[in-house]
């Protein structure tokens, strides 16, 4: 997350959109910090309160979450559904790690 951060507010970069629309000017950015994990069990039930808080807001603000593996998505997800109900999900990705388990493990980055 904080690399993300920083090539946000990077020089090299802008915030415009090719539609013109300028992130901070035409459309308000709010940073809510991170969600702390410590690689337990606990992570998905701190990951998905966080997620549900910014998303029970007014209907026109949007959650965008950045930063983590594919582990996050499920949470994400389950508190998104729950303010929104069902959700269609478009995930792009050159390599989509859709295991069941990988390595054994069900909550790997590769099997969200």
């Amino acid at each position: 997350p904080e690399v993300i951060r920083a090539a946000l507010r990077s020089d090299a970069g802008n915030l415009v959109a090719e539609n013109g629309i300028e992130i901070g000017v035409d459309v308000a950015l709010e940073d809510a910090g991170d969600v702390v994990i410590d690689d337990t069990d606990a992570d998905d039930a701190r990951i998905e309160a966080a997620v549900r808080v910014l998303a029970d807001r007014a209907p026109a603000e949007r959650v965008l979450c950045l930063g983590g593996d594919h582990s996050v998505t499920l949470p994400v997800v389950r508190a998104l559904a729950a303010v929104h109900g069902p959700l269609e999900i478009l995930h792009i990705d050159a390599h989509p790690d859709l295991y069941h388990d990988y390595a054994g493990n069900p909550r790997s980055h590769a099997s969200p």
